[in-house]
């Protein structure tokens, strides 16, 4: 076997190596500072870019759906007020039509109380004789209708003057009487 010479020295101190190499150890922590502080620097100067764009573009977000929001509710608004509108114009419109049928009814009503009264139903019939003369000539074939009004027929011609259409002409002459009506 061969001998093996071990060494028994004792390692140099770090206090010893240390000393030659102080100044290369000094500037290399204080480039690793100067890095890491420009790094973390730079760290904090992207966070707060990223932040600030971050709350601008939140900020827009908000603006364009509160934009958004006042634009869907303006829109609301007028299609509500339109609707109303119609309601309203239809609510008058039927309540014209009621006035104006209860109207009508109550022309008609008198019209046959004036047909069935024995002094004023033959006038009445005699004005209604001399328009359907005038209408369909002077040779025409007359006849009662039962609820009041007379069929004419001449040549081949059929004229009815029921007493519901005198009543109806008699609101048609009212014209604008009756469109005073519902006006202020």
């Amino acid at each position: 076997m061969s001998e093996q010479t071990i060494s028994t020295t004792t390692p140099p101190t770090s206090g010893a190596v240390s000393e030659p190499l102080q100044p290369l150890r000094a500037a290399l922590l204080a480039a690793a500072e100067r890095h890491a502080r420009a790094e973390t620097t730079q760290a904090d100067q992207e966070y707060e870019r990223r932040v600030t764009e971050a709350r601008g573009e939140a900020d827009r977000l908000r603006a364009a759906a509160r934009a958004e929001g006042e634009r869907d509710a303006e829109q609301l608004r007028v299609e509500q007020r339109a609707r109303a509108r119609r309601r309203a114009r239809a609510t008058v419109l039927a309540e014209q039509r009621r006035a104006l049928d209860e109207l009508r009814h109550e022309v008609e009503r008198r019209l046959t109380r004036l047909w069935n009264d024995q002094a004023t139903g033959s006038a009445l019939r005699d004005r209604l004789v001399e328009t359907a003369r005038a209408d369909l000539g002077e040779k025409v074939d007359i006849s009662d209708l039962p609820e009041g009004g007379i069929v004419a027929t001449a040549d081949h011609a059929l004229a009815t003057y029921r007493l519901a259409d005198l009543a109806d002409q008699v609101i048609d002459a009212l014209g604008a009487e009756l469109t005073g009506l519902w006006t202020p």
